[in-house]
């Protein structure tokens, strides 16, 4: 099948003489077109703004473009009045929609079309509100949405929002002032969570500056087929004061008649989804700090917010500050003199007035190692960050710590090796805020069973581990802001991860909980260290002496290997 000829518009509150004049002429110099979508209001709050529609006069003299005009709905309360059905029909809702006019239909506060071509629109009308009405959304019209969706198998084509969403950003190289605005101020969590689920190729939001995102990727690389791409076009209002632009067309033909291969296609510049990041955010738990095995306190509140600072660290000493800032990525820090970022209040950035700096081995430019507290082992320790960074594979372009984080394995290998024993690294990024790697020495007689111990012990615990090629990365297997659990050993030839599911292909969450401590658990069962005793750190922490005589002890016996003295 040809492709469809399609324009969108942003809102255009009640000035409806300027819409229909410009669509008109744009159809008559590049058309046909085959629809028009707004992606807004079409009235004015006031009725003084409405003048085209509700004055006779004005009426009258309109000229209706011959294209089928597809309108959501009212994005306040005073809109509302002006949407009527044109023949008056009283059975005609605002939750179902109905045509205002010749040419031009309501399609209702939320839902999905598809045309007689077979393109599939799925839409929502409103901003968002904790309560819903006839011009708000809130959380359980969402997720009906989703829910009605997840029932058919058929793709969404296109997906149109009254707002837009949020943190759409995420993984651009440079975030232009106006993009950051639409996305900090007007974005919505929901609406991101919308276009998470629903997958659609196109995305039009309305906004009060337009802005075109480059491709973002709806599936994991290597782990899942490849899925459509999804463009985002956040739409401006007609003829508003900024010159912004406020009509967009594009060509696009219905998935039911396109080619897998074309369909899928991966155009240059696709990075990954930028919703990832923010799905990440709604597993954290505010009581998670304890479970991290390293710095804790009752008072953590995740949420907490203060401004970051661009404090140069000084090498002089190990106790050092650095800077303590929250990046989501590399990728997105502000240009042009842009606001900058909120940091969470985070126990593991070596800034923190609340780090124990007496459990501190070693500090290198970009990483530091350091005692946890209740470690399995005495010398059970964590390669950490700096600064503050979620997980390692977030970091994956960070090539200086990379490269520091694998001169800190190599300085443990050696310095176990030379004790007859080898060191396990494992990572779980999962109800985690700043990553930890950690570190926990196993005798070398068990370095020949450990892989097949530790893939049979998962599996009775009902996971399933997947070996990496050791060709590969995990960074190959994992995107950014995917939860997972990772474990690797050179002499064990271990290198292994999972996937942790946190809901079902419904949406709900799944019924048993994935053990933060699995990791440690895995290793002080009795095939591998024999100290199921010591499974819980919590009653393995010892006084702030003790820690004070391990750190000393670890820090003086490690010092020959240590590649930051």
């Amino acid at each position: 099948m040809s492709s469809l000829k399609i324009l969108a518009c942003g809102s255009v509150n009640g000035k409806v003489s300027s819409f229909y004049e410009r669509i008109s002429k744009v159809n008559e110099k590049n058309g046909p077109f085959d629809m028009v979508l707004v992606v807004g209001s079409f009235f004015a709050a006031q009725a003084a703004g409405n003048e085209d529609w509700i004055d006779p006069e004005h009426r009258k003299s309109l000229k209706i473009p011959n294209i089928p005009i597809y309108l959501l709905g009212p994005s306040s309360e005073g809109q509302e009045r002006f949407y009527q059905p044109i023949d008056g029909k009283s059975d005609e809702t605002m939750e179902s929609g109905f045509a205002i006019s010749e040419n031009a239909t309501y399609l209702g506060k939320k839902g999905f079309l598809t045309s007689s071509s077979g393109l599939r629109i799925a839409y929502l009308s409103g901003k968002y509100s904790s309560k819903s009405s006839s011009s708000t959304f809130n959380d359980q019209d969402i997720q009906k949405i989703i829910e009605q969706h997840s029932s058919s198998s058929s793709p969404i084509d296109v997906l149109i929002t009254s707002q837009a969403p949020k943190e759409f950003e995420n993984y651009l190289e440079f975030v232009p002032p106006e993009m950051k605005q639409v996305s900090e101020n007007e974005g919505s969590t929901l609406i991101s969570k919308l276009a998470l689920n629903l997958k659609p190729r196109y995305h039009f939001a309305g906004a009060e500056y337009f802005v075109e995102r480059r491709p973002y990727r709806n599936h994991r690389v290597l782990q899942e087929s490849n899925r459509p791409v999804t463009r985002l076009f956040c739409v401006a209002n007609v003829d508003n004061t900024k010159k912004q632009k406020w009509l967009y067309a594009f060509n696009m033909a219905p998935s039911s008649s396109m080619d897998r291969k074309e369909l899928t296609k991966q155009p240059d510049g696709t990075t990954e989804n930028p919703y990832l990041l923010l799905s990440e955010k709604e597993e954290k738990q505010p009581t998670e700090v304890g479970a991290n095995q390293f710095f804790y306190a009752t008072d953590y509140n995740p949420h907490e917010q203060r401004p970051s600072s661009d404090r140069k660290r000084k090498r002089d000493n190990q106790n050092e500050q650095g800077r303590y800032y929250e990046r989501r990525d590399n990728r997105n820090q502000p240009t042009n003199n842009q606001a900058t970022d909120q940091s969470i209040k985070c126990w593991f950035c070596l800034a923190s007035p609340d780090v124990e700096k007496h459990l501190i081995i070693s500090i290198g430019d970009f990483c530091y190692l350091a005692l946890p507290k209740g470690g399995l082992v005495p010398e059970h320790c964590l390669i950490i960050p700096i600064e503050h960074h979620r997980s390692f594979i977030e970091c994956s372009d960070k090539n200086d710590l990379v490269e520091e984080v694998g001169k800190f394995k190599k300085a443990l290998e050696s310095y176990f090796a030379s004790k007859g024993e080898f060191p396990v690294f494992f990572e779980r990024n999962y109800r985690s805020y700043h990553f930890q790697i950690q570190v926990i020495p196993i005798p070398n007689e068990k370095a020949g069973t450990l892989t097949e111990t530790i893939l049979r012990l998962t599996e009775q615990k009902g996971l399933k581990l997947k070996k990496i090629p050791s060709e590969m990365d995990l960074s190959d297997l994992i995107s950014p802001g995917a939860t997972y659990f990772y474990m690797e050993s050179n002499k064990a030839d271990l290198k292994v991860f999972t996937n942790i599911r946190t809901k079902n292909s419904d949406g709900s969450r799944v019924d048993s909980e994935f053990s933060l401590q699995l990791g440690r658990e895995l290793l002080a069962h009795s095939d591998v260290l024999d100290m199921l005793d010591r499974s819980d750190w919590k009653t393995c922490v010892l006084d702030k002496e003790g820690e004070k005589e391990l750190t000393q002890n670890f820090k003086q016996h490690f010092k020959p290997h240590d590649f930051t003295i």
